[in-house]
């Protein structure tokens, strides 16, 4: 592991570095060269970086960005087992069968298949506690591959077709081990780019008034929680959407956080009031059970769609 300053280039680095990790703190506004990007320091965070600078041979090669420090992230506060079919009477396919039950219908199968065939041998690498989440995430292939060329998702942020509509807790972060090893792999085995990007200018505004953006944070977890958690209906999903936009609108210059917040539970909730159904984790009070209408239906909302509606 090596710490370094990006406008510096010298490099601070412990005798028992990890090679072609490297951890940056700073706040210069320089360019950190590097091949591989790893944002998250949860278990599939982790697990890519650690596997994809197995590969690499140049230090700094693999970079893992996370806020604060390595231990703010969901995995270190997930409870219960992690399940793989390692035990005497346990098979990938029993694994595979409660999956795809579980899942009502909306599991990828060739994503279970993955998960439960690969699975054993990552519960081998690792071992770790799972925890109950919600569905859904940036549509990906098998290989962590989103719709951005170059940018991959894995881990909770990333809709594998694994959980269908139920998130199995057992599932969690054996999902998160499997596709981060694939992710590993795919990153450093991608040919490297001919030329640099091109420079863009950006910037961030000051917050000057961090007491209204944490009032913005809590007041959007506590509508997601009252009208978008466990039981939900249009009426309160509508309401919901409502408030959201008004939080929007009047969060101050710089509070980028709590605006992807606010963005995040805006696609939530549009994609929970779209669904006229209850399947799996998903518990419409105003739909109460499954429709067959929606079998095997995914629900698809995109971000671009929603900065033209704002805008």
């Amino acid at each position: 592991m090596s710490t370094r300053h990006p406008a510096d280039s010298s490099a601070l680095a412990r005798e028992d570095a990890e090679p072609g990790i490297s951890n940056t703190q700073s706040h210069s506004t320089g360019r950190l060269r590097t091949r591989v990007l790893v944002i998250g320091s949860g278990i599939a965070g982790l697990h890519t970086a650690w596997r994809a600078a197995e590969q690499c041979t140049e230090r700094g090669d693999v970079v893992l960005l996370t806020k604060r420090s390595l231990f703010d992230s969901a995995t270190s506060y997930a409870q219960g087992g992690i399940a793989a079919a390692r035990g005497a009477g346990d098979s990938p396919a029993l694994h595979r069968r409660d999956t795809l039950a579980a899942g009502g219908i909306l599991c990828d199968r060739d994503a279970v298949d993955v998960l439960v065939s690969e699975g054993p041998r990552r519960v081998r690498d690792l071992h770790a506690p799972a925890a109950h989440y919600t569905m859904g995430g940036i549509v990906t292939d098998l290989l962590g591959r989103t719709s951005i060329a170059r940018l991959s998702a894995v881990g909770e942020v990333a809709r594998t077709g694994v959980h269908g509509a139920n998130r199995l807790a057992s599932n969690s972060l054996l999902e998160g081990l499997v596709f981060a090893e694939r992710v590993a792999h795919d990153v450093v085995t991608t040919a490297a780019l001919d030329r640099e990007p091109e420079r863009r200018s950006w910037s961030v505004s000051p917050q000057p008034d961090r007491g209204a953006t944490q009032e913005a944070a809590n007041r959007i977890r506590a509508l997601m929680w009252e009208h978008a958690g466990i039981t939900r209906t249009a009426a309160g999903l509508r309401a919901c959407l409502a408030e959201l936009d008004h939080i929007t609108a009047v969060l101050p210059a710089g509070a980028t956080e709590e605006a992807n917040l606010a963005l995040t539970a805006r696609l939530v909730a549009e994609s929970a009031l779209a669904r006229e159904e209850s399947r799996g984790g998903h518990y419409r009070a105003d739909f109460p059970y499954p429709r067959r209408a929606w079998a095997s239906r995914h629900v698809r909302v995109g971000v671009e769609a929603e900065r033209r509606a704002a805008s």
